[in-house]
């Protein structure tokens, strides 16, 4: 049967292992460290795919999965292709540093001309553009 382990949890590495609670260095509770690696799976996936379809889609093709679906292209404003794998994934990076700015970056295009995001269009020079 199950005994209480070392911390306050019911189920903890110590009424597993049978060790005294003095002897218990661990304080995850069992049930939950499956639990914890499929959360950190899906967390790892979900992030790659970010980087395929925003980086690497966008920046080889001009469209991601959801700018295919709407008609929008994303390209380089002074040659008209597209950006390439490693300014597309460049971009993606910046665009988080848009959003840490207090979201300035991703509510420039409101009053900008070009309507470019403040890093992560204007240091790319991407524009997007409907079909």
């Amino acid at each position: 049967s199950w005994r209480r382990g070392c911390c306050s949890h019911e189920l903890c590495l110590a009424a597993i292992s049978r060790r005294p609670r003095a002897q218990c260095r661990s304080h995850i509770p069992f049930l939950l460290l499956p639990v914890r690696r499929l959360v950190f799976l899906c967390w790892a996936i979900a992030l790659a795919y970010w980087f395929w379809n925003k980086g690497y889609r966008e920046g080889t093709t001009g469209k991601s999965i959801g700018k295919s679906v709407t008609g929008y292209t994303t390209v380089n404003e002074e040659t008209g292709e597209p950006l390439g794998a490693g300014m597309g994934i460049v971009r993606v990076l910046l665009l988080y540093v848009d959003f840490f700015i207090c979201y300035i970056g991703v509510l420039w295009p409101l009053w900008d001309p070009k309507r470019q995001a403040l890093l992560s269009d204007k240091v790319t020079k991407a524009v997007v553009y409907k079909d």
